[in-house]
């Protein structure tokens, strides 16, 4: 051996694919699966909130870091929809419940 490594490559630069996607990504898109579940469940509605305000933030991360990630942006839109769940299931419980009171009240 000589010592000469001209014919060798030497790869320093590494870049990651594009559109493989995060994992950021793919935990916004489970939890915003997991949140939607949980908006339409009446068990369990009242998880939905935060389990939709991690998929928007991961979803949000996800897109940064890999702008062509689709279960990144399948996680924001699903976290938009159960924060907008989460907001009329508040609105339609807290009316129902008011509803009621006044109808008791003016019984009595």
């Amino acid at each position: 051996m000589d010592g000469n490594f001209n014919n060798q490559e030497v790869v320093t630069n590494y870049e990651e694919p594009k559109g493989t996607g995060t994992v950021m990504g793919k935990l916004s898109f489970i939890f915003g699966i997991v949140g939607m579940v949980c908006s339409i469940s009446i068990c369990c509605s009242g998880l939905g909130f935060p389990f939709g305000v991690a998929a928007l933030v991961l979803g949000i991360i996800g897109k940064n870091k890999d702008s062509e990630d689709g279960k990144a942006k399948l996680g924001f839109i699903f976290g938009i929809i159960c924060l907008a769940l989460a907001v009329i299931g508040t609105i339609v419980s807290l009316t129902a419940n008011i509803g009621s009171s006044l109808l008791q009240y003016m019984n009595n």
